[in-house]
């Protein structure tokens, strides 16, 4: 048996996310599952592994969290583009973001 190695528990979401590589371009991505210390998402172009790229959550009726992140792995499965991103650069404020998204949006 497989023993899952993630430092933080996943909760499964279906968020639309705004990403950047240069905190000017932002597109889109699907997020599928979020933890205190990254996310899984399905984007809609390709991106490069181990590129840093910005991050905004929208939390309904309040500002977004700004994040940055690194591309951990990136993977295609047909013509559907896969991202995990792992945060970085977080502080205290960022954190309690991130916690607070998750319990406004993530389903346990």
């Amino acid at each position: 048996m497989s023993q899952d190695k993630r430092r933080s528990h996943r909760f499964p979401i279906r968020q639309l996310v705004d990403i950047s590589p240069n905190k000017e371009n932002f597109f889109q991505a699907t997020g599928i599952n979020i933890s205190e210390t990254g996310f899984y998402c399905q984007l809609e172009e390709p991106i490069d592994a181990y590129s840093r790229v910005y991050i905004m959550l929208e939390i309904p009726d309040e500002d977004p969290v700004e994040l940055e992140g690194i591309v951990v792995r990136y993977e295609k499965k047909g013509k559907q583009h896969f991202a995990a991103i792992e945060f970085s650069d977080l502080d205290d404020y960022m954190l309690t973001g991130i916690k607070h998204f998750i319990k406004t949006v993530a389903k346990s």
